[in-house]
């Protein structure tokens, strides 16, 4: 499977060449003199891979401290065969958890940098994830920060938009109604089929 990582630069190499052209363009103009397009190019370059790497870490840990919910995130939320929140919901989470405990961030950051640096003996997370993801259960439950209060909204849109039965009986109702009762099969003592006791040798 392709890492995120991957995905990301992949993207920045589809779109590498117009972005160079108007950095290079933008640059000539403010500076008014020539610019050196291969200098250009090397340090885009270098910027473009420091945003990639960048974003890759930032989704990474984003994964590792919201792993309970992350993979329930998908699309819209509206899908009534399982138990699943809208994929906007988790990057309003993130960013609420971002803009209201930087510092708990910063730790788990770190803790996750190391991981990533030394995947044969990692630290244990425990303690800076679960304090992120308790901190992101109190927010959503305030509703008092801004992007939290969004994340409930949207969760709650999707939630209302289902077709979920208001009662267990509707629901046993519901499902009894999916089949038809047949008459049980007849059997004796002997077996479905009279005859022989012994099986005839081939």
């Amino acid at each position: 499977m392709v890492d995120r990582q991957s995905r990301l630069a992949a993207i920045v190499r589809q779109h590498e060449s117009p972005i160079l052209t108007d950095w290079i363009d933008l640059l000539a103009k403010s500076g008014g003199r020539t610019v050196d397009r291969a200098e250009v190019e090397h340090h885009a370059r270098a910027f473009v891979r420091l945003l990639v790497e960048a974003e890759a870490a930032d989704r990474r840990l984003r994964d590792n401290v919201l792993q309970a919910v992350a993979r329930l995130c998908v699309g819209d939320g509206s899908d009534t065969r399982s138990l699943v929140f809208p994929a906007r919901a988790l990057g309003c989470v993130w960013r609420g958890l971002k803009a209201s405990a930087p510092q708990q961030m910063s730790a788990a950051a770190k803790v996750d940098a190391v991981i990533a640096a030394t995947p044969e003996c990692p630290p244990d997370p425990t303690l800076a994830y679960d304090a992120l993801a308790k901190l992101a259960a109190d927010a959503l439950r305030a509703g008092q920060q801004r992007d939290f209060r969004i994340a409930a909204e949207v969760c709650d849109r999707a939630l209302s938009s289902r077709s979920w039965p208001s009662s267990v009986s509707e629901m046993i109702t519901a499902a009894a109604s999916k089949y038809t009762a047949t008459r049980p099969i007849d059997t004796n003592a002997s077996g479905n089929t009279c005859g022989a006791k012994v099986a005839t040798t081939l």
